[in-house]
């Protein structure tokens, strides 16, 4: 049943008891007169009006009991509706169709792209989609991806038992892969010998066994509790270590503890924050490389910060399959203890200065002279002072075939014998670079000898000075495609030339743009150019003024009122002016931004201009506007500079 069956009744009873519509009244000659009532009159009007109010009564009732039938029937009515879409909307929803796997993985991809988590907590995903039901729960429990990504760990945090709890769930619900983990553990005194300082220690120990990738940031105290992890670490393939704290707090511990059993580990970040205070006069235990008890033979990759010379070479003569190695802020102490390392696996190496006011910021010329490395086709060194004879020293020893060589130094000396011993660079980024290497670089068929590196294809400069921009433009036209001859000019060998210029000052990059644009100075002091903008100036001046009689010429008119108009002899003048001294050349136009204006002038409408338009303004402004955009539209920079940043610009000849 919809409804109650005694309200339904009671609804039914009262409409039939509805009395019937007013009939004819029984006093209609009284009331079409105004005769004196006699008592039978006035008796029958008093049982006329009480018998009205009955019914009244009555009806009264009705609409009450009605109403409150509306009322049911609404709250019916929605409560249907909400049944309806429960079953519609939601139990044969799509979403049901998709199988587990589909709907897995999408719970994966929403989990990557949600912003970066500090801390566990059960309302962020994963833990969300186990609220929705129990399908989805299940399909949560079941994906060991969407518990593989633990946030940063962190030793100095008061951990609850929930966060405790929730870090021991997600780690066992990840068992059935590896998973990363970041732990930061600061201790300001010495951890137990016995049990970790940190119930967290203990929690993520037995499960790091299955640790992928593993970053710790610790002071010598935390590392006491690494003494206390028992498991091996068979899954690592990535250790990234960072050591920090005074040194003399790193005298009592013998060896690094934990890494030694790693059979997976491929790549190693290592950075000690305390050796930019260190003197390097015997340097302590933290600093010897038999202090780090890694597994160097399986090595490939390996980063160090603030490193030794002395150690970055053992760690090169200990790691015979190591592929690329990046140092940044090295530091050499005797170098007479240095010994001379060949590896014939290393194919990348970075050498970077740190920005730090403890840093060294010398480059480590002394690690590239004992270093022969065979198979090295990367070298990026991004040190200011100069070591370039160094690294041509350092190329020649070890007969390398360089494709990329990146250099900030701020010196040009030496980047043309550079470019004659790795004739297959394909990639060079230099800080400076000399008119005779840009001569080297200019492809010439009257030159007895060969261009220079005829594979290069990427060209970045970053000047401290202006550039010759005559030589460099000849340069990167010699090595343009020309479509019309089909083939590159002069050599057919070459590859299309890709240059960037990148400058420490907008004011430099503008000055140079300038020049490379064909600009005989800085264009405010280019006459012509004044010239142009002076007319463009004009023009704005006239679309200014129309604009203001489009604010004071009322909406209607008196009819002896003088129409406002542009003083056309003005304009006249000033396009006899222009269509007299018009720009030889399309920069100007470009640069000024002039056509746009005039462009405006063509839609000058009545009444600005005058009914008859007595020197024919629109028609000349339109010739020009048409003339201008064909030459502008076929201009092309030489040679096709264009600004990429407030203090860059590119050409591609691609």
């Amino acid at each position: 049943m919809l409804f109650d069956v005694a309200a339904l009744q009671k609804l039914t009873s009262s409409l039939a008891e509805l009395p019937a519509q007013p009939l004819d009244s029984p006093l209609a000659h009284v009331l079409i007169s105004h005769d004196a009532l006699t008592d039978l009159d006035l008796s029958t009007i008093a049982e006329t009006i009480a018998d009205s109010n009955t019914k009244l009564i009555a009806l009264n009732s009705a609409l009450e009991d009605l109403a409150k039938f509306e009322v049911l029937l609404r709250q019916r009515r929605d409560e249907y509706s909400k049944y309806m879409e429960l079953h519609e909307k939601m139990i044969i929803s799509p979403i049901r169709r998709l199988p587990q796997d589909l709907l897995s993985e999408i719970f994966i991809q929403c989990l990557r792209f949600q912003p970066q988590v500090y801390n566990l907590s059960v309302d962020r995903l994963p833990w969300t989609f186990g609220k929705v039901c129990r399908r989805w729960r299940s399909i949560c429990l079941s994906t060991p991806q969407l518990w593989a990504t633990i946030p940063r760990l962190y030793t100095t945090d008061n951990k609850s038992h929930e966060a405790l709890s929730l870090l021991d769930t997600s780690l066992r619900l990840s068992s059935a892969i590896t998973h990363c983990l970041d732990l930061q553990a600061y201790y300001h005194t010495r951890a137990s010998k016995d049990s970790p300082k940190h119930p967290m220690i203990k929690v993520v120990s037995s499960h790091i066994s299955r640790c992928g990738e593993l970053a710790l940031l610790m002071n010598a105290f935390a590392l006491h509790d690494l003494f206390l992890i028992n498991e091996n670490l068979d899954s690592l393939e990535t250790l990234k270590l960072r050591l920090y704290g005074p040194l003399k707090t790193y005298e009592c511990i013998s060896a690094l503890p934990l890494f030694a059993n790693t059979p997976m580990m491929r790549s190693l970040y290592l950075q000690i924050d305390a050796a930019r205070l260190h003197n390097h006069d015997g340097p302590p235990s933290i600093f010897d490389f038999s202090w780090y008890n890694f597994a160097w033979a399986q090595l490939t990759s390996f980063h160090a910060t603030y490193l030794s010379t002395k150690f970055i070479l053992e760690v090169v003569a200990n790691a015979p399959l190591l592929r690329d190695c990046s140092v940044s802020g090295t530091w050499t102490e005797d170098k007479d203890t240095l010994l001379s390392i060949a590896h014939a696996q290393l194919r990348n190496l970075s050498l970077h200065d740190v920005k730090h006011y403890d840093a060294p910021h010398e480059c480590p010329t002394a690690l590239l002279n004992h270093l022969v490395l065979p198979s090295l086709t990367y070298l990026h060194i991004n040190y200011e002072d100069d070591y370039l004879p160094t690294v041509i020293s350092f190329i020649r020893q070890s007969e390398c075939s360089l494709t990329t060589f990146k250099t900030h130094s701020s010196t040009s000396t030496g980047i043309l014998t550079l470019l004659a011993i790795a004739p297959r660079l394909t990639i060079l980024t230099v800080g400076e670079i000399s008119f005779a290497a840009l001569s080297a670089l200019t492809v010439d068929t009257t030159k007895a000898t060969a261009t220079l590196v005829p594979l290069l294809r990427h060209l970045t400069i970053r000047p401290q000075r202006p550039l010759d921009s005559m030589i460099l433009n000849v340069m990167i036209s010699s090595r343009a495609f020309h479509p019309s001859h089909g083939e590159y000019r002069f050599q057919t060998s070459l590859q299309p030339l890709a240059v960037r210029l990148e400058f420490v000052s907008n004011d430099l990059c503008s000055s140079t743009f300038y020049d490379l644009e064909g600009w005989n100075r800085d264009p405010e002091s280019d006459v012509i150019y004044q010239d142009v903008t002076k007319w463009k100036t004009g023009l704005s001046d006239i679309l200014t003024h129309a604009d203001d009689l489009v604010q004071t010429i009322p909406p209607k008119k008196k009819k002896k009122e003088k129409k406002k108009t542009i003083p056309q002899q003005t304009v006249h003048e000033l396009l006899e002016v222009i269509e007299t001294n018009q720009p030889t050349h399309p920069r100007y136009l470009k640069a000024c931004k002039i056509v746009e204006t005039m462009a405006r002038i063509t839609t000058l409408k009545d009444p600005y201009l005058s009914e008859n338009d007595l020197f024919s303004i629109r028609s000349r402004a339109l010739d020009l506007v048409t003339k201008w955009t064909v030459s502008v539209a076929n201009y092309n920079t030489s040679p096709h500079w264009s600004l990429t940043s407030n203090a860059s610009f590119t050409v591609d000849h691609a």
